[in-house]
């Protein structure tokens, strides 16, 4: 059976404490709030009730000179001209303090702008933060920029925008979507920039992969195993490639080489080869990468198509040799001059491959450096033996030997002429002197001697005539009116 207690029985002041009122939460803030009836009842207020209780509407910016909370701080926004800390500070709008801001966890949904330094215990979750001084963290995740002048974080750093600071220290790992630029050091664990990024000194114990570009002012040393660059165009300011790098010994083999793939992989390249005197070889398909030397390329050598100058040698001599209508041979290296004695084949020459052939059946050209072919001298000889190497012969023209000793054409001349004036007589043509005495003469049928000058005990002689010509005939025994007949000779 309940006990009851009746009268005007009644409890103590103070004698309840919070720690005895059941279903209340710690950091609750209780009050009388209107139900449904419009009665008041005893509720943890909303934060409807607490903006109605202080006259604010849902849209106000409620600004603080500073807040001290042990719990958590939640606001649509918050506006401090001093410091704060709390627990947790949940934010759905922006955070503007112009002192400090310390909390275990800090999620903001708008943007944070602190004067001061933030101190989180835990992790930075923001839209982008703004700090003037340093920013430490277990670690942060923002949608927007992070600029502080200082990033220490033990944990990753999540921003999707830019990263600003003197120094970035970060134990894990740093994605930046945006811009890195650091004045001074960045050190992470490893970094994935898709933007820019400038610092002055980078230091990853694990990888670091930047989406935009990497500009290096001063030298860029790998002290890896190998450098991949996977880029369509690569561009290099010094003429001289430097290979061997701190190479001591003649001991490597120094070139380049190619992957190539024809259904499977092979390699291609040039290279020196320190095993065999320092000499350059060219190779092509061969199925083992090349690593500090070459295999034996031997089997594999690759066609070089350009124009050479200097000497060549053959690895293999060869043979030089002529057939045909001339013959030789001589074996050539490289080392030395190559020189055939060729000789020319028994019937390999045909008059009509020489330049200096003529067919000319007259040999009117006379010349004095052609061969006339059989043809033409037979026909030549010919011509000559039947007319005693004259031409142009005609009917009854013969042929004598001249005062040179030489053949020539005359003519014989008959004239029958009427003497006009006693002791001479004149022909019609010259006579040929060196044959004047073959000529004849006839008065009234008797045959007259020949004299060759006056004065002698001949009969007549031949002389010029008053032109000049050698066509005066003299004789003592012509008489006005004879009959003579005159026979003389002249070249034809």
């Amino acid at each position: 059976m309940a006990l009851q207690i009746k009268g005007s029985s009644q409890i103590q002041n103070e004698s309840i404490t919070l720690n005895k009122i059941v279903d209340v939460a710690s950091g609750t803030i209780l009050g009388r709030s209107e139900d449904s009836a419009g009665d008041g009842v005893m509720a943890a207020l909303s934060g409807a009730d607490i903006r109605k209780i202080a006259e604010l509407h849902s849209d106000d910016s409620p600004t603080f000179a500073a807040a001290s909370l042990t719990g958590a701080l939640s606001a649509a926004s918050a506006s401090l001209t001093g410091n704060i800390a709390a627990a947790d500070a949940n934010l759905t709008g922006d955070l503007n303090a112009d002192g400090d801001v310390g909390g275990a966890t800090a999620t903001i949904t708008g943007n944070s702008t602190i004067g001061g330094t933030l101190v989180v215990s835990s992790s930075l979750s923001a839209d982008s933060a703004a700090i003037s001084n340093a920013i430490t963290a277990a670690s942060a995740t923002l949608s927007g920029n992070l600029a502080a002048a200082d990033a220490n974080l033990t944990g990753d750093l999540n921003a999707d925008g830019d990263v600003g600071g003197a120094t970035a220290t970060i134990t894990g790992n740093a994605t930046v979507g945006g811009t890195l630029d650091a004045s001074g050091a960045f050190t992470a664990a490893s970094a994935t920039l898709s933007g820019a990024m400038s610092s002055a000194s980078i230091s990853t114990s694990a990888n670091a992969a930047i989406g935009g570009d990497l500009t290096v002012t001063g030298d860029l040393i790998v002290n890896g195993d190998s450098v991949q660059v996977n880029v369509s165009t690569l561009q290099v300011e010094d003429p001289m490639i430097k290979l061997g790098q701190s190479n001591s010994a003649d001991s490597l083999d120094l070139g380049f080489y190619g992957l190539y793939n024809d259904g499977s992989d092979k390699y291609a390249g040039l290279f020196r080869d320190q095993n065999d005197s320092g000499k350059f070889k060219l190779f092509d398909g061969i199925t083992s990468e090349p690593t500090t030397t070459v295999a034996d390329v031997s089997s594999n050598k690759a066609t070089l198509v350009a124009d050479i100058e200097g000497d060549i040698t053959f690895a293999t001599a060869r043979t030089f040799s002529l057939s045909g209508d001339v013959a030789g041979s001589q074996t050539f290296d490289g080392s030395g001059n190559c020189e055939i004695a060729a000789t020319i084949q028994a019937d390999s020459v045909e008059f009509s491959m020489l330049a200096c052939e003529i067919d000319e059946d007259d040999m009117s050209s006379n010349s004095d450096s052609h061969v006339p072919t059989q043809q033409s001298v037979k026909a030549y000889v010919d011509a000559q033996v039947a007319s005693n190497g004259q031409s142009g012969l005609e009917a009854k023209d013969m042929l004598m030997v001249d005062s040179s000793g030489g053949y020539v054409k005359v003519k014989e001349i008959i004239e029958y002429i009427e003497v006009s004036t006693a002791g001479e007589a004149e022909v019609d043509i010259e006579v040929e002197a060196q044959f004047d005495e073959l000529s004849m003469i006839f008065l009234n049928g008797q045959k007259l001697r020949f004299s060759d000058d006056a004065g002698t005990s001949n009969d007549y002689y031949f002389e010029n005539n008053d032109a000049g010509a050698f066509k005066k005939l003299s004789c003592d025994m012509f008489e006005s009116g004879d009959e003579i007949e005159v026979r003389y000779f002249i070249l034809s």
